[in-house]
């Protein structure tokens, strides 16, 4: 008895389910959604809170169910809104310079369609990683005493010292030169991901630095956080 109770409530909610698809499938507003709505330059940590959003039109759009205005709203990781919901009231597939908190965090944007008549679609939501925060200082540590010609250079980096940021450490860029002063980074704020000597984590610590010429060599070492 219980068992067929059971089998009878499953097939209650698996009935229930396809007729809610199916009413979401008649309903235009179910349908009118930015579709894969995503952060343009990638859903990685950024290191400057001016997001931009991009998304396709959903096919009902194109079927002549016009979408007439935009809304979005963006939340912190407690779901509270940190900026109220604004309304762009025209149709488009971007939204440029959505600014986050200045506070390093994950934020959540929201954004959703309105149709004919003030109708809304539902909401979809993308995440906007937002970190400034340099990492500390990261010190190569020079091995003990002089380098045979014919050896292979390995130095290890000690870590930055805490707190990290928090989009953790992506690894080290290095440079190695005569005196120079090449800084590990063009540019002295920021480093590429090609610029990422070591990007395994803060604990891809050592780099080999192969056969160096003879005489002194100086070592830059920069923590890279997960931002850059």
């Amino acid at each position: 008895m219980r068992r067929a109770f059971a089998s009878l409530l499953t097939a209650i909610a698996v009935l229930a389910a396809t007729l809610a698809a199916a009413a979401n499938a008649l309903d235009p507003l179910a349908q009118l959604r930015p579709i894969g709505l995503r952060v343009s330059e990638g859903d990685s940590w950024h290191a400057d809170n001016d997001f931009r959003l991009d998304w396709e039109r959903p096919p009902v759009a194109e079927q002549g169910f016009a979408v007439t205005a935009i809304d979005y709203r963006v939340r912190d990781a407690s779901g509270a809104t940190v900026v109220p919901e604004i309304r762009l009231p025209w149709d488009a597939t971007v939204i440029e310079h959505i600014h986050v908190p200045p506070r390093p965090a994950a934020y959540t944007a929201d954004v959703r369609l309105e149709g004919p008549e003030g109708g809304h679609g539902p909401w979809e939501s993308a995440a906007l990683r937002f970190d400034d925060v340099r990492p500390g200082a990261a010190r190569p540590l020079a091995p003990d005493g002089w380098i045979a010609g014919n050896a292979v250079a390995v130095v290890k980096i000690e870590h930055p010292a805490g707190p990290l940021p928090v989009s953790g450490i992506r690894g080290y860029a290095v440079s190695v030169d005569r005196g120079t002063e090449n800084p590990p980074c063009a540019d002295l704020s920021r480093c590429k991901p090609v610029e990422t000597d070591l990007s395994g984590g803060i604990d891809e610590d050592s780099i080999l630095l192969g056969s160096l010429p003879e005489g002194a060599n100086v070592v830059r070492a920069v923590a890279v956080s997960g931002s850059g």
